[in-house]
């Protein structure tokens, strides 16, 4: 039988709470060297992006769609890093950028990231993930 390439997760980031920093304890509360956003869907309170090419953020308050999302998370000898583009929307305008610190999910439901865990690595036990 061939080995699996990867599997995806679900990873269900609660109201109040920061996208980067949720993506940093999971990686590496659960020891994941590399993985891939492959989507994300929800409301943010605010938003915080990196725009691209420049040493400028923008800075949004909610209530904001969080539309997609995708980019490479890896642990490296210096921590996690995360390199995710986000597409938010906002009062009919779309905006695209580097996820930042200081994205907060909000309610009513937060924020769904989908996953794509690399092959080789040891299963999670989806029991353990909360």
């Amino acid at each position: 039988m061939a080995e699996p390439e990867g599997y995806t997760i679900s990873l269900n980031i609660e109201p109040d709470r920061d996208l980067k920093e949720e993506l940093m304890t999971f990686f590496s509360k659960h020891n994941v060297k590399i993985g891939a956003v492959i989507n994300a869907m929800g409301l943010l309170g605010k938003a915080r992006i990196h725009v691209l090419g420049t040493n400028r953020f923008l800075n949004l308050a909610g209530p904001i769609e969080l539309l997609n999302a995708s980019g490479v998370i890896r642990k490296e000898n210096s921590g996690v890093r995360i390199d995710v583009n986000i597409i938010i929307g906002k009062g009919g305008k779309v905006y695209a950028g580097k996820l930042s610190s200081d994205c907060i999910a909000t309610e009513p439901e937060g924020v769904t990231i989908f996953l794509l865990i690399s092959a080789g690595q040891q299963l999670l036990d989806p029991k353990k993930l909360r």
